[in-house]
Order: structure tokens, then C-alpha cells, then sequence
């Protein structure tokens, strides 16, 4: 950045004259300003070199400007290394100092998705005390009974605190907390009081405005956001949103860390693989911005793999593009100016057709590669030449030049492909598969890289996940990442391209696109098949004094179900009374009766149970649970009866609607087998990058809610009954794995624990046995997962008893 980027401006009136501070970003160089365009400048404002935290996330470039000025000028000119660039305006500072009569930094931190915490501070003129009170805006009365407040001392702060303002912000002596609920907040208002003036601010405002923005690029998008969804979902898309974060440190400064070492590059380049394929990037180029398309190539000629060649087929109406790589002259780098502009789809397919390489790489015309991405690409190919390869990927925005919103991808899961294109970026293909695919697609525009993957999926004979994040999606102000919503035909083409996709592979189902915000997710409504019979066999519950209660309350969620062809195969104890919904399935001949011995465990009773189950499909259930929705099982049904299907569970929440679990991660090298993801989240709430709304795989479920067909349970001897209660459906789920089927979490089927009653089964963790006849069979059973880890949780998560948590270290 060769410019000093203005982030905010704050003017005040003091005793003698007015302060003023610029606050902004210049990577390296000197900064001189001129007022009224004075002959001399000011040589030596004070101009400090901080990190900046609320304005540009941590920037190493922040700059701040502080001037003291006896009058407001018409004019102040900046100059950039001895260059002009900006110029603030009289009426820009009348602004300013009318805004900043009081000034406000503050934050505001989603806690929950009904609360949040909103803090900062405040400075108001030349030695002014500042008071602050919460008040409720309908009555004026005193609003701190509905919230939390905490209120040091507030004042003005003076020029050697300031500086430690902008410096360090957790070194500030004075502030405010306020933590409230998001339904009282939008009542309540924070007063501010000096000497000589007062002034009231509604708490939503402090959240929203501009100045509580830690970018401007995520200021834009906040507040186009709020406008269209809502303060609610604005707060909860945040609380999605802070797993990017851990323990109060950026992401960023997470993503430098992880970059490869000089030596390491070094090392990089002077390894000799045995195997060294040419590596074709392929670029489709139109009016890229020339300090964008610097950077790409620049990203490309630091890689420490050299095998590689980088075709650009540019389609821009006009720029010096061609003249600038003719500078470079390196011969690996292919340009073709085309005639006309083809489209993506197009431009792509010309760029693809200057490729001679062994692997084709796909390469967005602004993004960046990480140095040593190919190398990593290459280094993965020595163990076998799979026909796919991708890698996990995070954003970079231009406006700050910060790394953000990490994509921690599962291995290759079918069914998370099937909801949305997870894997976008960065995209490797063999030359035997790009032949086969014969480019992109034009009428899938926007989408023809969901197209081509999905297409690849088709053929590929083995597909590889690098988990490690080796490419860099920029966001800027015309990017797709930036302007969703704005782009709506690429979403409508990914649709098109799923459904015709289903199509090539005989499937005949319906697709949705989620609505907004989460466009570019969809939902499969697989076909059903109403003739199959689901076997419903449900256990004990762990409350052993209401087997009544949790019996009559499964039976009345059985009763509203549109599914019907069911039976029930319960042991119902001596507690079950004969009257309510459950004698209503029983006059039916829903309901079988299965005895339940003390001495038996959960395996062996499901085991039995199976005996005597003459449905098609088996639904294993924990006997706390009912069915919530009445799609539950019709839902399931239509997952579980495809041949590629192993096991289906739902989404299953306690009785306060949060989650209990939706599948669970494998941590065989733990103390936990099996842990439950997405514990204690809202059931609405998207989870990591929307997990918790589309279907995706999993290792392996709980035994909580289970579905599988009765002929592959048979078949692979239902369950070992060597293994704790805690740990059969776990094991059993790994050897569907290991045959080849696909277990599925489906966020439609919904199941629930009655509304006045505790679910007091441990969920929590499922720990591993002591036996040493265990131990070794699952080490027999779960080779791969001792080696590699859960093919389905990235390894780059925090290994906790809380999955998907990006870890601080």
C-alpha cells in the first residue's frame, strides 16, 4: 500500500484550539501534512506507529496523526512520501468535531445468541469528567436491573494516555461493560454527562455504528447485513463467526504463525521428489486490478516447487497486463489476450487449452497461493497419484491485508458436496480427469467451478484433502466473497448444477436453496419410499422412575408423525401404565413389548430386539427421547434406504433447544472415543461454516439416534456386545466406514427430550474402555483412525472436548 489510508478522523475543541487525530494505514514511509496549503509543511506532527486494534485489526502499518491547530483549516493536505494523496475537507472536519462532541471507542461481543456485551470508553473535551448511566428508553427509569453494568471512574484522558489508546487498548484505566439481552437492548440507551453537556445514545447504535467496526471492509458488510436480516441473526451470524477467534488474538496473527520459515522454503526447494509432475495453473483474467494481478503472480513465482507453468487467458477490455509480463520474462508464464470476453466459464476453458501440465490447478485472477502450495500438492502425490486433490483455505482482505474466516475441510464427504461446494479453493486435477471433464461449462456461470467438482466426483477414483491452508480467497469490494447477495445467479447456477448432477447419477430428488443468509447451501430431498417398514426399538431410559412418562411422550410424537408404517420394540419396565397414546399404538399393533434384563448391556438388547423387528429399517433410540418433527422419520427413511448409506442420525436437543449432539468426532488417541459436536449450541444456529444446516458425514454416531437398514446390520453382526454402552454405536459406525458406506447427520430429523424433564444421560464424552481386549480391538477395528485421525475432522481444530474449535497455539 503506497498511500496513507484515512480509517477515521476525530476532531475536538480544547482550551486552546482544537485537537485533531487522523487514524489510518501506510505500510512504510514518511507522512508530512500541510494545512491551508501553507508553502512550508508541518514536518513533524506527532505521528505515531502503533498497532491500532479496534480500526484495522492489529495493522503493523496503523498510523496515528494527532495535530493541535489554534483554528479549523479549509483545507489539510497529507502527503504520502513526499506525494499528495488525501485531503480532509473544513466541512469533513465540522463533521467530525459535530460527532465527537462526546466520543465513544466501543465493542460489541456476542456471548450467546440472546446475549451480548458491548464495552469501550469514552472522552469528551479539556479535562471534562464523564458520568455514565443506563437508562430505559420507554420510561427513562434506570435500566441497570435488566442489565449488567460496570462503570469505573470516567475522564478525559490526557495526550500520553491517548497515545496508549491506540497502542494498547487492555491498558486503558477507564471504560464501560454493559452486558444485556438482545430483546431489553433495543430499549435501552447509554447517557453521557459532563459540565457543559449531556447526550443519549441508544445501546443499538453503539453497536451498529461505524466506529465500532474492527475493518472497514467488515464494517460494510456488517451493516448491510443488519439491514437486511436484523439485529438477531447480525448477532448470531457473529457468534458463528467467533470460532475464527481464540482467546482475543485475530486469527491473523494465527495464519503468520503458520507460514512456511526461510529455511523451510529453502529446504523446499532443494528437495528432489521422485515424482515431479508439471503443474498447470490455469487463470482466466478480466480487468483485474494491476496491484491484484501483481500479487498473483508474484504468489506464483515465490512457490518453492518450480515444476510448474502459469496460463492466463485474459479477456479485460484494456490493460497493460501483456506489457508488464513481458518485463518478467520467465518462459513458464503464458498469456493470450483474447478478442472478446468469453465469460468465466469461457475465459477458463481458453486457458485450459495453453496447458500441457500432468496436474491442473484452478487459480482466481485476484487470490494468492501460499509459497509453498504446490510443493505441498506435489509432496502429497508421492504416495499415490490420486485424479483429485484440495486444500483448506482461508480469506484475505485487501483493505487491511489481514488473513480471516480460516475453511477447515473434512476429507472428501459426498454429502457435504452435495450441500454445498466446500471445496472451491485450491482445486487440483489430474490431466487424465480435466480430459475427461472437457472444460467448464457456460451455462452454469458464476457456479462452473461447483459444476466441474461435482463432475470430477463423478469419475475420480481418488480424491485427496491437503488439511492445511495453502490458498488465499481475497475479499474486496467486487468480490464474490464480498457481494453475496448481490451475485444471486451464481447461486441459482450452483443449484442447477447440483440438480443435474443427481440427474447424471440416477437420483431423483428435489433441491432448495437455503434462504438468506445462506445462499449457495441446499437441502436434497431424497425420494421416499412409504412400503418400508422403520423398526423403532428404544432402550431403557437412563431415569429409570419416569419409564412411564418418556414411553406415553415417544408415543405421542409417534402419533403426529407423517410416516406411519412404523413398529415399536420398547422395554417398558413395570412403570408403564396402559392408557394415553401409548395403548392407542398398542391397539394399533405398533407396539411390541421386548423384555429387558438387568444383567444385559444396551448392545445386547438392541441385539435382541433386532430379532424380533420385522421392519426394513431399523431406528435405534435412547428411551429419554421423542421425536420433534413430524418429518423426523420419513426424513431419515430417505437417507438411510440408499446403498451407499450406512448410518443416519438427526439433530437431537435437550430440553432447553439447545444441542445435545449432532454427530460426534472420533479422539481414539483421547481419553474420549467419541465426542458430540456442536454441544450446547442453538438449534437454528449454523454452526461451523453452516455444518449444522446441510447434510455432511461423520465417523461415526451415538447410539442416541440411529438409523441404519435391518440387511446391513445383519450383515455386519449388529452390534459387538464386547464393548460399553458408551462405545458399541461408535464402533459399529466405523465398521460401516471401513465397508465402504457413508454415515450421514441429517439437521432435518429432529429429536427432543420431553419439555418439563431432564435429560440426564451423559453425553458428554463417551471414555474408552480400561479393557485391554477393547483397546485391542479397536486398534484392530480403527487403524486409520489411530494413524491419521477422523478422516471427517480437520486435524488443525483444537483437540478438546469441544470440536470445531480453532485451537490457541
Amino acid at each position: 500500500m503506497n498511500h496513507f489510508k484515512i480509517s477515521d478522523i476525530y476532531a475536538q475543541k480544547v482550551t486552546d484550539g482544537y485537537s485533531l487525530i487522523i487514524n489510518g494505514i501506510l505500510d512504510q514511509g514518511q507522512i508530512l501534512i500541510s494545512v491551508d496549503q501553507v508553502s512550508e509543511l508541518i514536518n513533524e506532527p506527532e505521528i505515531y506507529m502503533v498497532m491500532v486494534p479496534e480500526r484495522d485489526i492489529n495493522h503493523p502499518s496503523g498510523r496515528v496523526v494527532k495535530l493541535k491547530l489554534t483554528a479549523l483549516p479549509e483545507t489539510i493536505q497529507i502527503y504520502a512520501n513526499g506525494i499528495p494523496d488525501s485531503v480532509i475537507d473544513s466541512e469533513q472536519l465540522k463533521n467530525a468535531l459535530k460527532k465527537n462532541s462526546f466520543r465513544i471507542r466501543a465493542a460489541a461481543d456476542p456471548i450467546s445468541e440472546n446475549k451480548i456485551k458491548i464495552h469501550g470508553s469514552v472522552f469528551a473535551g479539556d479535562g471534562q469528567k464523564v458520568s455514565l448511566s443506563l437508562v430505559n428508553m420507554d420510561d427513562e427509569s434506570d435500566g441497570s436491573s435488566d442489565s449488567e453494568i460496570r462503570i469505573p471512574e470516567i475522564q478525559r484522558m490526557n495526550d500520553e494516555q491517548l497515545q496508549i489508546f491506540y497502542a494498547q487498548k487492555e491498558n486503558l484505566a477507564s471504560g464501560f461493560s454493559i452486558e444485556t439481552d438482545l430483546d431489553r437492548m433495543k430499549n435501552l440507551a447509554l447517557v453521557l454527562e459532563s459540565q457543559e453537556e449531556s447526550e443519549q445514545i441508544p445501546l443499538e447504535d453503539i453497536v451498529s455504528d461505524t466506529r465500532n467496526s474492527e475493518n472497514v471492509s467488515k464494517l460494510n458488510r456488517s451493516k448491510e447485513y443488519l439491514s437486511q436480516f436484523g439485529l438477531r441473526k447480525t448477532i448470531s451470524k457473529a457468534v458463528e463467526k467467533s470460532s475464527q477467534h481464540f482467546g482475543g488474538t485475530s486469527y491473523h496473527h494465527y495464519a503468520i504463525r503458520q507460514l512456511p520459515s526461510d529455511d523451510e522454503l529453502t529446504r523446499q526447494k532443494q528437495t528432489e521428489f521422485e515424482y515431479e509432475p508439471l503443474i498447470s495453473l490455469i487463470v482466466a483474467a478480466y480487468n483485474t486490478p494491476e496491484s491484484f494481478f501483481n500479487e498473483m503472480i508474484k504468489s506464483v513465482l515465490n512457490q518453492s516447487y518450480s515444476n510448474w507453468e502459469l496460463c492466463i487467458a485474459d479477456g479485460s477490455d484494456n490493460n497493460n497486463i501483456d506489457e508488464w509480463l513481458k518485463r518478467i520474462k520467465d518462459p513458464r508464464i503464458k498469456y493470450k489476450k483474447l478478442t472478446e470476453n468469453q465469460g468465466i466459464a469461457g475465459n477458463m476453458n481458453e486457458a485450459l487449452n495453453m496447458a500441457i501440465g500432468d496436474y491442473i490447478g484452478f487459480f482466481d485472477h485476484d487470490d494468492l497461493l501460499r509459497k509453498d502450495c504446490l510443493f505441498k500438492v506435489v509432496q502429497a502425490l508421492q504416495t499415490h497419484r490420486y485424479d483429485v486433490l484440495y486444500t483448506d483455505e482461508d480469506k484475505y482482505v485487501s483493505e487491511t491485508e489481514t488473513f480471516t474466516e480460516p475453511h477447515y475441510k473434512p476429507n472428501f464427504s459426498i454429502d457435504l458436496l452435495r450441500s454445498e461446494n466446500y471445496i472451491t479453493h485450491f482445486l487440483v486435477v489430474s490431466r487424465s480427469i480435466a480430459s475427461q471433464l472437457e472444460g467448464f461449462r457456460s451455462e452454469y456461470e458464476g457456479s462452473q467451478d461447483y459444476d466441474y467438482v461435482l463432475r470430477a466426483s463423478e469419475i475420480a477414483g481418488s480424491i485427496a484433502h491437503i488439511p492445511e491452508i495453502l490458498y488465499h480467497w481475497r475479499i474486496h469490494e467486487d468480490s464474490t466473497a464480498m457481494k453475496a447477495a448481490s451475485k444471486m445467479y451464481c447461486f441459482e447456477n450452483g443449484k442447477k448444477a447440483l440438480e443435474d448432477h443427481l440427474l447424471r447419477m440416477n437420483i431423483m430428488a428435489r433441491v432448495e436453496m437455503l434462504p438468506a443468509p445462506y445462499y449457495g447451501k441446499f437441502r436434497v430431498y431424497y425420494p421416499q419410499d412409504p412400503n418400508l417398514k422403520i423398526s423403532i426399538l428404544v432402550d431403557r431410559p437412563f431415569d429409570r422412575s419416569s419409564e412411564r412418562f418418556y414411553a406415553d411422550e415417544l408415543a405421542e410424537s409417534l402419533l403426529q408423525s407423517e410416516y406411519q408404517n412404523f413398529e415399536v420394540l420398547i422395554a417398558p419396565g413395570s412403570l408403564i401404565e396402559k392408557d394415553g397414546a401409548y395403548i392407542q399404538l398398542q391397539k394399533a399393533g405398533k407396539i411390541i413389548e421386548i423384555s429387558h434384563l438387568d444383567e444385559e448391556n444396551k448392545a445386547e438388547f438392541f441385539n435382541k430386539a433386532s430379532q424380533h423387528a420385522h421392519g426394513d429399517l431399523l431406528l435405534f433410540m435412547s428411551g429419554e427421547l421423542s421425536i420433534r418433527d413430524s418429518e423426523t422419520l420419513g426424513e431419515m427413511s430417505s437417507l438411510v434406504r440408499m446403498d451407499r448409506t450406512g448410518a443416519v442420525t438427526g439433530k437431537i436437543l435437550n430440553r432447553k433447544g439447545l444441542i445435545s449432539e449432532f454427530g460426534t468426532v472420533i479422539r481414539p488417541e483421547q481419553s474420549a472415543l467419541q465426542v458430540p459436536a456442536f454441544r450446547n449450541l442453538e438449534y437454528f444456529h449454523a454452526g461451523y461454516q453452516g455444518r449444522c444446516l446441510t447434510l455432511s458425514n461423520f465417523s461415526a454416531f451415538s447410539d442416541s439416534a440411529l438409523m441404519v437398514r435391518k440387511d446391513v446390520f445383519m450383515n455386519l453382526g449388529g452390534f459387538s456386545e464386547s464393548y460399553s454402552d458408551n462405545e458399541f454405536a461408535a464402533e459399529f459406525c466405523i465398521r460401516l466406514l471401513n465397508k465402504g458406506y457413508w454415515n450421514i447427520a441429517d439437521p432435518f430429523a429432529l429429536f427432543t427430550v420431553p419439555t418439563n424433564r431432564n435429560w440426564i444421560k451423559n453425553t458428554r464424552s463417551r471414555k474408552l474402555s480400561n479393557s485391554q481386549n477393547v483397546q485391542k480391538s479397536l486398534r484392530e477395528n480403527l487403524p486409520l483412525f489411530f494413524r491419521n485421525g477422523d478422516p471427517f475432522y480437520n486435524p488443525n481444530f483444537e483437540n478438546s472436548l469441544q470440536p470445531f474449535h480453532i485451537p490457541e497455539s
